[in-house]
């Protein structure tokens, strides 16, 4: 189909919309995440996990790492089990807890937070008083300690050191250290706890390189406390419990955020919160240890890579060719987790040493170590494919082979050479190829090919060697060739299996060596199974085909067989080649394991003399016994006993055993007959 002048100018304005469309929205996106000339006013100092902050007239939250600059007016929120940490300009710390959002809205320089909903603590330095503001209420502090929690007008303030006022409306407030207060709509409650917490502080941070953190708690109150510790705000989930006498104690606590607090006379004091974390150490990843790089003319660039630390501001890299890293060739601080140098032969030791605003909560990497080795000549290319493979002929014709080997960093070139003989005096082709692939797209007859890489500055290949067929031999897997396969139902489901590449294949199945009216099946697979074949012997092969429907190659010819028949009874008494002494018994029985399909069972008894045998009982039994009392058909001799199992329309596989019957003649005969029965 043609377009018209019309349908092109369409398509060209409907193209030129799209893609201004796109710009203005991308820039409408990005807009907000510049911070433009807006005040900075402070700086986020420690962060775990998920921490976020939307600038003023953006709609995006964006993630936040350490040392990243705060301005006026930016929204700042946390997650779940996430905290973060922002040090405002005058020096004055805002921890703010889980799931926890401010709004920093500075007035004339006047440092003013906007407590949206969640739990923060604020520490102020006495050099400027800090406001915060939640619905109708401001809290003003000035080198004291707080803590808030709550939303709008369901507050609750403590006062940990200093002093706070509490405005509500025209109401305001003093509350004092160790004291308080509780808005519930307008209505302000101060009570002063006499069970004071003294350590650990509220928001303290223990970091540890051992499973487990030894934690001090002291506290003051006249008599006995329970201490209790847990890991949520609600102390629903206790980890520690216990009566106090004293004034402190010590728990080992593992990493974790935790509430902590003293009980008495069924009050509580005020809830601390503070947290363990594992020391983190990056994990070194490249260079891999001991391992080694060769060159010939030009240092190789080493590619150094590390894990990145949450809460990491920058790493410094130390390489030095001393185990202690003194003397370093590379000391370098960077703020990614990679660098990559060219360094001469040597062996070279390295170590990351990661940076965090976070005193003590990141250690150092261990020391890794590598090897540069300047060498006289350069590896010869190594073939990879295709090598002792074969290829259809055709296919080559329509897409050509592909050939492809290892080669050394430093080699520029190789000549690739194809021939139809080992020695290469029938070369086909010889290229000069820059990379480590060639795509050879001439005619290949049905024959062997050989191919190898040669050049200047290094040893020839190996040579390596492939084969084309005109057409490909498929490898078949079931049924086994000249298998037979018994079955009890009159129509059998035979599964055919085969190997190959992917393709279109179909498979063939007759009654007949010729194939004539053979039942086929196209499919992708390399498997197919073929319902409803009765007993007989059957000839199948599977032929391959491309997507244009050339024949790429088939198996040979097979046959199997389908055997309408019963399982052999497995034979259980009489053990076979067993001796049956009788001289204690007046009967034998027969045994066998029951066979599926069976509906009766003949046994045949044959006693077994110089001659041959001689059948001396036959049974038609319904079950899977049968008891000869009838002693005076045996003797002290060699038999043999048949089982077969019998059912309409199919036959059954005989089992049989020999055993031999002895007596003991030691003891003296019992008749149990008028006629004498052992000899």
């Amino acid at each position: 189909m043609r377009f018209s002048k019309g349908d092109w100018t369409f398509t060209i304005i409907a193209i030129l919309l799209l893609v201004f469309l796109s710009g203005w929205l991308y820039l409408d996106f990005t807009a907000g995440l510049e911070a433009g000339n807006r005040q900075q006013v402070g700086v986020l100092t420690f962060k775990r996990r998920t921490a976020e902050r939307k600038l003023s007239g953006s709609t995006l939250w964006q993630g936040m790492e350490p040392s990243v600059a705060v301005y006026n007016m930016d929204s700042i929120r946390t997650a779940d089990d996430s905290e973060a940490t922002i040090t405002l300009n005058d020096g004055t710390k805002i921890a703010l807890e889980d799931n926890t959002m401010i709004v920093l809205n500075f007035v004339d320089d006047q440092p003013t937070i906007d407590f949206g909903y969640g739990s923060m603590q604020a520490q102020t330095t006495g050099e400027s008083e800090v406001n915060v503001k939640s619905g109708d209420s401001i809290i003003s502090l000035a080198d004291s300690e707080a803590r808030i929690s709550g939303k709008d007008d369901e507050l609750e303030l403590q006062v940990q050191k200093g002093e706070a006022r509490l405005r509500t409306g025209d109401e305001e407030q003093t509350v004092q250290e160790n004291e308080v207060a509780g808005l519930d709509g307008e209505q302000v409650r101060v009570e002063r706890n006499l069970l004071t917490l003294v350590s650990p502080a509220d928001q303290s941070r223990f970091f540890t390189e051992q499973s487990r953190q030894a934690v001090n708690f002291q506290w003051q109150a006249d008599g006995a406390v329970i201490l209790q510790v847990a890991s949520d705000r609600g102390f629903a989930s206790i980890v520690a419990q216990a009566p106090q006498n004293n004034r402190n104690a010590s728990a080992a606590i593992g990493p974790g955020i935790y509430y902590w607090r003293v009980l008495k006379d069924g009050k509580s004091s005020p809830v601390r919160r503070f947290a363990v974390y594992q020391r983190q150490a990056p994990v070194l990843q490249m260079p891999l240890g001991g391992s080694e790089f060769t060159f010939r003319d030009n240092a190789p660039l080493i590619q150094f890579l590390w894990s990145r630390l949450d809460g990491v501001t920058s790493y410094r890299i130390i390489v030095s060719q001393n185990q202690n890293l003194s003397n370093p060739v590379i000391n370098e601080q960077v703020v990614v987790n990679s660098l990559s140098r060219n360094l001469g032969p040597g062996t070279y030791y390295w170590q990351i040493q990661p940076i965090s605003s976070a005193d003590g909560s990141v250690s150092n990497s261990g020391i890794g170590s590598f090897r540069v080795t300047e060498k006289e000549t350069i590896a010869a290319p190594v073939p990879l494919s295709p090598v002792n493979s074969t290829f259809v002929q055709g296919a080559i014709e329509r897409n050509g082979l592909s050939f492809s080997w290892k080669q050394d960093s430093e080699i520029g070139s190789v000549n690739f050479q194809l021939a139809s003989d080992a020695n290469f005096q029938s070369v086909l082709t010889s290229s000069t190829v820059r990379s480590n692939v060639f795509n050879y797209s001439g005619n290949l007859t049905p024959g062997t090919y050989y191919w190898r890489l040669t050049g200047e500055g290094f040893n020839s290949s190996r040579v390596a060697q492939f084969q084309v067929a005109d057409k490909e031999r498929l490898e078949i897997v079931l049924p086994a060739p000249g298998s037979t396969v018994t079955s009890l139902q009159p129509d059998v489901q035979i599964r055919f299996a085969w190997k190959g590449g992917v393709g279109n294949y179909k498979l063939l199945v007759s009654g007949s060596p010729g194939l004539e009216n053979a039942r086929s099946l196209d499919t992708r697979d390399r498997s197919a199974i073929v319902p409803g074949l009765d007993q007989g012997t059957y000839y199948w092969k599977v032929q391959r085909f491309s997507s244009d429907g050339d024949l790429l190659g088939e198996s040979a010819l097979m046959n199997f067989k389908i055997e309408r028949k019963l399982d052999k009874p497995e034979l259980i008494f009489p053990i076979p080649g067993s001796n049956v002494d009788m001289t204690e018994l007046d009967s034998i029985t027969f045994r066998w394991k029951p066979v599926q399909g069976a509906r009766n069972y003949t046994f045949r008894l044959f006693q077994m003399d110089g001659t041959g045998q001689r059948q001396i009982l036959t049974r038609n039994v319904a079950g899977t016994a049968f008891k000869l009392d009838d002693l005076s058909l045996l003797d002290t001799a060699l038999f043999r006993y048949t089982v077969e199992a019998n059912a309409p329309g199919l036959e059954g596989e005989q089992a049989q055993a020999a055993f031999r019957i002895s007596l003991q003649l030691d003891k003296k005969p019992e008749f149990i007959t008028p006629e004498v029965i052992f000899k």
